[in-house]
């Protein structure tokens, strides 16, 4: 398949329908399994990669007042194909001036679009974009069931950095992954 020509650009309001509309499903024979032992003193955290019985289509959830204050705020960027403007992928970042942080809260590609090098094409731009806002890090945060979305944080030079085991509305674990930029 031949790479795909697009820009990134901010969105607008009008774009959020078109954003809900990609396919925000993905596929998985695997999920992060998290163990949390607590010890005196101290804790024990095990994480690591399970095999599910097997595969499972899951949906990432984002929810439409996630998107709408993204845009809002300049905080919801798209890569749309450069002739026909069509949507290809969006990603919500959350940025932190105070502690210099840029967090990549959603990453979406459409899945016709995906195994293009799409993805990675679009997280290099959203790390020029964290250095042209001042950010010295850039995050991901990603459930651990979503175990492509950690294995392409990982790919991009993330490392992992933390966990919140009640992070998401739906109580789904977190796993966050960072980078020096």
């Amino acid at each position: 398949m031949t790479a795909l020509n697009f820009i990134v650009r901010d969105a607008l309001e009008a774009d959020i329908e078109q954003c809900r509309l990609l396919d925000h499903t993905y596929h998985t024979d695997y999920v992060w399994q998290v163990t949390f032992l607590p010890l005196t003193p101290g804790y024990q955290l095990t994480l690591r990669p399970e095999r599910l019985p097997r595969g499972v289509t899951l949906t990432h959830t984002v929810s439409l007042e996630r998107l709408k204050a993204a845009a809002a705020s300049h905080q919801l960027l798209l890569a749309t194909e450069r002739d026909t403007e069509q949507l290809l992928a969006y990603a919500v970042v959350r940025h932190d001036p105070y502690n210099a942080i840029v967090t990549v809260c959603d990453l979406v590609v459409d899945h016709f679009a995906r195994r293009r090098g799409l993805g990675s094409r679009f997280f290099a731009i959203l790390r020029r974009w964290a250095t042209a806002h001042d950010a010295r890090f850039l995050a991901c945060e990603v459930q651990h069931k979503n175990y492509p979305a950690v294995q392409f944080c990982l790919r991009q030079g993330l490392e992992f950095s933390g966990i919140n085991d009640k992070y998401f509305a739906d109580h789904e674990i977190a796993l966050f992954f960072t980078q020096l930029i």
